[in-house]
């Protein structure tokens, strides 16, 4: 069931990109600064028992496949370990198993770009469509491997200023990607 969603979040070559990832066996890491998006082994005791997902300086499980949800929109799954990434209705970010995807709506684990300083700068905002927040990096760290937690932040008109680099991202292709079965 695809659902129709008004979206506004692609600039510049975004849409190329998702496009392109979909239907090949492209891989991307998510990095914001130096640290890579991925999957965290901590678990959220209130949430479902759903895997945080932190950024975390080494590549361990850092790679994702981007499959097109909608125009310029894509789901994430990490292709190391066969996880989603969703945003859920508390702000935080987390990772799920294939089989827990029907534990939230749709546009949970739906994301967009969105290139604010586009072509000067190649670093995207990642928005979620669940409630249209940015994927940002938080001050609260993994209970167990004290690395920095995902959370989103409100999408408003002079949130670059207060939000800064947290919520920026640059989506960086791989040159080889390990088999997508798992997604």
């Amino acid at each position: 069931m695809i659902l129709s969603i008004p979206l506004s979040l692609s600039f510049g070559w975004q849409t190329t990109l998702t496009a392109a990832a979909s239907e090949d066996r492209s891989c991307y890491e998510l990095l914001n600064g130096q640290e890579y998006l991925q999957p965290s082994t901590a678990v959220d005791p209130n949430q479902a028992h759903f895997a945080f997902a932190v950024v975390s300086p080494n590549r361990t499980n850092s790679l994702w496949k981007l499959m097109r949800a909608y125009p310029s929109c894509f789901y994430l799954c990490n292709v190391q370990t066969g996880q989603y990434l969703m945003v859920a209705a508390n702000d935080r970010a987390y990772v799920v198993e294939k089989h827990q995807l029907t534990s939230s709506s749709l546009p949970a684990f739906v994301f967009g770009p969105y290139y604010p300083n586009w072509p000067a700068s190649s670093e995207a905002h990642i928005t979620n469509t669940l409630k249209q927040q940015l994927l940002c990096v938080s001050s609260e760290m993994d209970p167990i491997t004290q690395q920095k937690l995902i959370g989103t932040s409100a999408n408003s008109p002079g949130s670059e200023a207060t939000l800064g680099a947290a919520c920026r991202w640059r989506l960086t292709a791989q040159t080889t990607c390990p088999s997508d079965i798992l997604c």
